[in-house]
């Protein structure tokens, strides 16, 4: 009888009742009595937290209604059970942080963008930006904040005649560049096909042929985007022309959110040709300064870069090559073999080598391992010989752990006078930008991998005159942010912030 009563039943027992059965004793009884109290008493707090628990899941749910009905794009909150898998789908490495967004918004339209804005301030929530998540620093996961999410945002319209694009946040540097070859025209798209314009325009633009044509974002002619109070506005040289310098370099610390870029073409290249040699790591001191002499001989339409990595299917240390690859953007196979000729000079030591062959405008199909590999990135731009930087990352000391990372030493990717372009937030650009990418499979041997970023990273601060911002590892020092422009455009950056945007609705480099 007593197994089939309920737990509130025990509150109006009769302690007699317990007695007359002979089954139990009054001290018993009295102890049995407490526990179905207990009992009781526990259930109705269980029951209240769950209850509360449910409310603030009906409210919140409640809180995000309204704005589903006025998008034509999702709202995905935190306690939707989708939520989790697209959390960690944002971004483009398998390193994923703790923080978790109040609400993913993936827009279906520009105008969405302002609905979120409005929506977020309404709320007392910041907005972070996400283009595809190739940032390896994450700054679109905040606590507190809603991401919006523009890949979706894919629209493209040339204008062949003009030569003028114009190209949505979320249009891949592959997508672009597959449209514009219809036409004859070219564009300094990223070296990585799945890079999105949003964040690689803003963040300057460091692609294919910018050495000639300039850095990707001295390209762009004028920005649509919507401010910080949610409204959309036209930016160019003359008009809003503070948003129009900030969305050329700022990157991260844009004040506003550029929904489209309107940019000036250039003609295909109708002959786009590569030499390259490859080396052991042992040949290092010969090939070094050889590079650095030659980097100052080739010509504009010339893209010269050094890789340090292990070859396809050669895993270990003792496998890693230096790879110095070439690439002449001319308009016949005559020219590109004047172009190229230096690199006939180059040391005997090589193992392989091929001269003036046919290239694409892509070391490969951005099928990199995507979100499978865990990543670190970083980036420094030095002005001095890179001969000795080079020579340190051959050194058994500085060897990665893992066979899938590589360091990329670029030769006068792009002109200086991007640097001192007073129409540009962009403003640091060195001799020779170096790109250190980590990459590997398991979270075991995260130790290793990110303690040998850090050393590197040490080792190239003490040259570096900045970095470049979309590679940029903000974590690794707070002055980070602040060393990828000139103390002047830092100090401007900051104030048209603080005018444009006083109450800080965007995470900026947090």
């Amino acid at each position: 009888m007593l197994a089939n009563a309920a737990v509130s039943d025990f509150d109006d027992m009769p302690e007699r009742y317990l007695l007359d059965q002979g089954e139990f004793s009054r001290r018993r009884a009295l102890k049995m009595k407490i526990v179905g109290l207990a009992a009781m008493a526990f259930t109705r707090l269980a029951n209240a937290a769950q209850s509360a628990i449910d409310y603030a899941a009906g409210a919140a749910a409640q809180r995000w209604k309204g704005l589903r009905e006025r998008i034509m794009g999702t709202v995905v909150s935190k306690e939707m059970e989708q939520y989790e898998e697209l959390r960690r789908n944002l971004l483009w490495t398998a390193i994923k942080p703790d923080s978790k967004p109040e609400a993913i918004i993936q827009v279906g339209s520009a105008s969405d963008i302002g609905e979120a804005v409005k929506f977020a301030r309404a709320n007392a929530l910041k907005i972070s930006i996400r283009g595809r998540g190739h940032h390896t620093s994450a700054p679109i996961m905040r606590d507190g904040a809603i991401t919006i999410d523009l890949e979706r945002l894919n629209g493209i319209e040339i204008d062949a005649k003009e030569r003028i694009a114009t190209v949505e946040a979320g249009v891949t540097s592959g997508h672009l560049l597959g449209e514009l070859l219809k036409h004859g025209l070219a564009f300094p798209v990223a070296h990585c096909p799945t890079v999105p314009m949003s964040g690689y325009l803003l963040g300057g633009g460091h692609g294919w042929s910018s050495k000639a044509w300039g850095t990707a974002c001295s390209n762009v002619t004028g920005i649509d985007l919507v401010t910080a109070d949610g409204e959309s506005i036209y930016a160019d040289a003359k008009r809003n022309s503070d948003y129009f310098w900030a969305a050329r370099g700022a990157g991260p610390g844009f004040f506003g959110i550029a929904t489209r870029y309107h940019l000036k073409l250039h003609s295909k290249p109708r002959a786009i040709r590569r030499s390259s040699l490859v080396y052991p790591i042992a040949a290092v001191g010969e090939v070094a300064p050889w590079l650095s002499e030659l980097s100052d001989k080739l010509p504009a339409d010339v893209e010269l870069i050094c890789m340090l990595s292990n070859p396809p299917n050669a895993p270990g240390n003792e496998n890693r090559t230096l790879t110095v690859a070439a690439d002449a953007f001319v308009d016949s196979y005559e020219e590109a073999r004047a172009a190229l000729e230096p690199l006939k000079t180059g040391p005997g030591a090589f193992t392989r080598s091929s001269f003036n062959r046919h290239s694409s405008l892509y070391l490969g199909d951005g099928r990199t391992g995507g979100s499978s590999l865990r990543r670190v990135s970083d980036s420094h731009w030095i002005d001095v010989n890179p001969t000795e930087s080079m020579i340190a990352f051959c050194q058994a000391k500085l060897n990665p752990p893992s066979a899938q990372t590589a360091v990329f030493f670029s030769f006068n990717p792009c002109p200086k006078r991007d640097a001192a372009n007073p129409d540009m937030a962009q403003s640091v650009i060195g001799r020779t930008l170096v790109l250190v990418l980590g990459a590997w499979e398991k979270p075991s041997d995260d130790g290793a991998n990110i303690s040998w970023f850090k050393r590197t990273s040490s080792v190239l601060d003490s040259v570096s005159i900045g970095h470049y911002i979309n590679q940029c590892h903000f974590p690794l020092s707070k002055d980070r942010p602040n060393r990828c422009f000139s103390p002047e455009n830092w100090s401007r950056l900051e104030k048209l912030r603080a005018r444009y945007d006083p109450e800080e609705v965007f995470t900026y480099f947090d």
